[in-house]
């Protein structure tokens, strides 16, 4: 793998990282939909929690695997004879990434069973 692997891995981490903050954003904008209304007061589906949970690990995550995929191209900067070494499955990058995808879906499948109380009709 070269530098551009690298630079493709790093781009795919951000946009997770923007859409967990995004559905982040928009869960929270319309929470009273997904809500039960009991005494006058929303009662927030468990299921909503653990999905901005998830959202939450993957951000942390995300950065993680950021800031190791920078480190691997620094260590590396200007060395032809290591490039074989340049890879995005070194364990540095590759175990923050299975985490902040875990969590990712984690939030995913969480939002998908929270949208599913709501009443459409």
């Amino acid at each position: 793998m070269s530098i551009e692997g690298l630079k493709a891995g790093a781009d795919a981490v951000k946009q997770i990282v923007t859409l967990s903050a995004g559905l982040i954003g928009l869960t929270v904008t319309f929470a009273d939909k997904f809500g039960d209304d009991v005494d006058g007061k929303i009662v927030i589906p468990t299921s909503l929690y653990v999905a901005w949970g998830g959202y939450g690990v993957s951000i942390f995550f995300g950065v993680w695997c950021l800031l190791a995929i920078s480190g691997s191209l620094d260590m590396f900067a200007g060395k032809q004879d290591k490039e074989s070494e340049l890879t995005i499955y070194r364990s540095n990058v590759r175990a923050p990434m299975f985490v902040m995808l875990g969590a990712f879906l984690l939030g995913i499948v969480a939002t998908v069973v929270a949208n599913l109380r709501i009443n459409w009709c």
